[in-house]
């Protein structure tokens, strides 16, 4: 009679470890592709600050002064 009972306790706690793995994998994926959304969204707005800073500095306009501003920010 308790085989059945001890059958039933060890199926679930084995399913409770596969839901609990699944878990952990589920938000280590999350984390992956939160930090690589991250790094690209970093890589692109420094990408356009370098271009912006670019234009800015090829401006004939602005004073050595300004340049050197713009250089050093």
């Amino acid at each position: 009679m308790s085989f059945p009972a001890i059958s039933a306790v060890s199926g679930a706690v084995e399913e409770t470890a596969y839901l609990a793995t699944d878990v952990v994998q589920g938000t280590r994926y999350a984390g992956k592709m939160y930090k690589l959304g991250m790094q690209t969204a970093y890589k692109a707005q420094l990408t356009e600050s370098y271009l912006e800073q670019n234009l800015l500095s090829d401006n004939d306009s602005l004073t050595a002064e300004q340049k050197a501003s713009i250089a050093r920010a």
